[in-house]
């Protein structure tokens, strides 16, 4: 879920622009552990197509327990 966008150029209409995206992540485990995460989402746009993408996650060793599932 975002919860804060930041958009350097708002009139750019979406062609050529950097967008960073501040999340939250929640997901349930297949044993039932429900799993939190933070981080940031930070993507670059040209000609409308994103060439870049970077994510910062807070707790790098959530994230894995995440994925694990």
């Amino acid at each position: 879920m975002a919860r804060e966008t930041y958009i350097k150029n708002i009139f750019a209409l979406g062609l050529t622009n950097t967008i960073a995206i501040r999340f939250h992540a929640r997901r349930t485990s297949r044993q039932e552990k429900t799993l939190d995460n933070t981080g940031i989402a930070a993507l670059k746009i040209k000609d409308g197509k994103v060439v870049e993408l970077q994510d910062f996650c807070y707790d790098v060793d959530r994230l894995q327990e995440m994925w694990r599932g």
